[in-house]
Parts: C-alpha cells; structure tokens; sequence
C-alpha cells in the first residue's frame, strides 16, 4: 500500500520558473537548462520503478516515495522506503545510460558514453548506505526498535549496461536493473 506518493521536487519547478524567466541569451540559460533536464531524468527514473512494485503484494508491505526525514543531524531523502513484516528496504534510483563500472575498491561509478568519454558519479552503493546508517539513527530517535534494513540500488535506463570489477560479488548483490526488482 502505498503511504507517501511521490511528487515533483521543488527544485525541478523553481528550475523550471527560472528557465522560463532568463532571456535566451543569458550567460546561465544553458546552465540552468541542463540542470532542469538533469531533474526531470532523475525523477522519470523514480516514476518508472513505481510500475516495477505495482507487482509487489500491496497488504504486505508500506511504500513510501521520496520521503525526505531528519536523523536529529542532517536531512536526508529516500527515492521508495519499503516496509515489510520483517524488514526495510532502501531502494535509490539511479538513471544514468552508458556502461556504468562500478569500482567497490574506490567507491565510485564511472560512466562510458558512446563517444568513449569516461564520466565520475558519486558511488550510489555508499549513497544507500548512508541512507540506512541514516535511517537507523532516525529510528533510535524516535525510540523505535530498529528494522533489519536492506539496501538496493535501482538502474532504471534501458541504455544501462552495469559492470564491476572481475571477481566482485558485492556489486551484483547491491545493484540491479529495475526490470529484476520483483524477482529480487
């Protein structure tokens, strides 16, 4: 059952009033049109999970998208926060296309374009994480008994092909394409 639907950020509609503000020749025009694009990618790629845990049995678990909580620290936001009998699952979405090598060794994603140019991320993996580290700090806040929680990175770009270091079995484990959700 889902609790908290998701919504469109704030960002991406302050993105979009600037966008619509600055004259074509502005200096930041192009600037802020690539963050607005950026936005909107990244929130498409939370949207298209959704068909994903519509497969998922609906009274036995709580959905809760883009939830955005405060550890007592810091604020912090989950793409879909799935709570089960049992157990939490932490799910980040990412939708990047290109060959993503994901390196456990320097916690890092690099992406290849067609062109063969090589592009750094930020490690999603140490990204959900955090989130969980973060997650069981808010439940000890708030004098809740702290669920077994577990983590998944989520590739929703059809254009995604995911590769890790030979002989890793952390990454295969942590980091799937959306399609193998329910299954996983």
């Amino acid at each position: 059952m889902i609790i908290k639907l998701r919504e469109i950020p704030l960002i991406i509609l302050q993105l979009e009033a600037l966008d619509g503000r600055l004259p074509v020749n502005h200096e930041k025009k192009e600037l802020v049109a690539r963050h607005l694009l950026n936005r909107w990618t990244g929130f498409r790629g939370e949207q298209s999970v959704d068909y994903a845990l519509s497969f998922l049995g609906e009274d036995e678990l709580y959905i809760f998208q883009g939830i955005r909580l405060f550890d007592g620290q810091h604020y912090f936001q989950i793409d879909n926060l799935l709570i089960s009998k049992k157990f939490v699952l932490i799910l980040e979405v990412k939708r990047i296309a290109g060959i993503l090598q994901f390196s456990p060794d320097f916690k890092q994603l690099t992406r290849i374009t067609k062109d063969n140019d090589r592009e750094p991320f930020p490690d999603p993996v140490t990204q959900v994480e955090m989130h969980k580290f973060q997650l069981t700090k808010w439940f000890k806040s708030n004098n809740m008994h702290p669920f077994p929680i577990e983590t998944l990175v989520v590739s929703t770009s059809q254009k995604a092909i995911l590769e890790t270091s030979p002989g890793d079995k952390t990454i295969p484990e942590k980091v799937i394409h959306k399609d193998y959700l329910h299954f996983k």
